[in-house]
C-alpha cells in the first residue's frame, strides 16, 4: 500500500546497524567476471532502479526524468563512461567493493546475496550514454546538490532534517501510558524503551507476511493493536 514494487524477501540474515547485532560482517570477497556475458543497457538500468534490488539511485546520481529520488551519498555515475573502467573493475566494485575500498561504506552487493540470478550477477553498462557531457538538470530537486532549500523547517526528502525528531521526548511518555484497553506498551515490552526498541529502526519497513505486504512501524503498530485500542480505518481492516 505504501511501498509498492519493494520486495517481499526478508533481509533479516543480513548484518544491520542494530547496535545489539553481533553478527560479524560477510568477509570480504574476491570474484572473477564470468566469461560470455554482454553488456545490456536495457536491463541494467531497470536493476540500476529496482526498488528490490537496491536500488542504486538511493546512494548515485544518473540522469533520468524516470531516477527520483537520486541520493548523493555515492559517487556520480552520470559519466562513469567517460573512465574507460575495465570490466573486470566494475564487477568486483559492484559484487564487493571492499576489496578496493576497505572502509566504503557501500554494500556488497553480490557478496550479500542482494543480486542471485546469473542474469543480475552479469555485469551489464549502466547505459551506452553514460558518458560526458551531461544534459542540463531540467528538475533542480532531483539533484540532492540543487534541492531548493525548504520554507520553514524540515525537508521531506531529508530524513534527517524531521521536525517529528523534536517530539520523540513526548512520544517517550505514551511508552507508559494505558490505551482504553488498561493496557501500555510497557506491560508486553519489557527493559524500556530503549532496550525494547533497540535495532527497530534499520529493520524497516519489512514486509510482513501475516499481512502480505510491507509494513512501517506505525503501520504494525496500528494493526497489531487489541481491537478497543485501534482507530476505526485500523478497524475495518482488520476485519
Amino acid at each position: 500500500m505504501r511501498y509498492p514494487g519493494w520486495t517481499t524477501r526478508d533481509f533479516e540474515r543480513s548484518a544491520t546497524y542494530a547496535y545489539d547485532d553481533q553478527r560479524p560482517e560477510p568477509a570480504v570477497q574476491r570474484v572473477t567476471m564470468p566469461t560470455g556475458i554482454e553488456g545490456d543497457a536495457r536491463k541494467g538500468r531497470a536493476l540500476f532502479l529496482s526498488r528490490s534490488k537496491g536500488p542504486c539511485v538511493a546512494c548515485h546520481l544518473v540522469p533520468g526524468d524516470d531516477v527520483w529520488p537520486a541520493g548523493s551519498a555515492g559517487p556520480d555515475q552520470s559519466t562513469i563512461g567517460d573512465r574507460r573502467l575495465p570490466d573486470q573493475y566494475l564487477y568486483q566494485a559492484v559484487w564487493d567493493s571492499r576489496v578496493y575500498f576497505p572502509n566504503t561504506v557501500m554494500a556488497a552487493v553480490g557478496n550479500g546475496r542482494h543480486l542471485q540470478r546469473r542474469g543480475d550477477r552479469a555485469h551489464r553498462r549502466l547505459s551506452p550514454d553514460a558518458q560526458g557531457p551531461v544534459a542540463p538538470e531540467k528538475d533542480r530537486d532531483r539533484n540532492p546538490f540543487t534541492r531548493a532549500k525548504p520554507v520553514g523547517f524540515g525537508d521531506n526528502l531529508d530524513p534527517t532534517n524531521n521536525p517529528a525528531v523534536v517530539l520523540a521526548e513526548d512520544a517517550e511518555a505514551l511508552w507508559t501510558a494505558r490505551g482504553p484497553s488498561g493496557k501500555a506498551c510497557a506491560d508486553c515490552h519489557e527493559g524500556g524503551v530503549a532496550r525494547a526498541l533497540r535495532g527497530v529502526t534499520p529493520r524497516y519497513p519489512k514486509y510482513v507476511k501475516g499481512y502480505a505486504r510491507v509494513m512501517s512501524v506505525e503501520d504494525f503498530s496500528r494493526f497489531t493493536r487489541p481491537r478497543d485500542d485501534r482507530p476505526r480505518d485500523a478497524q475495518r481492516v482488520g476485519r
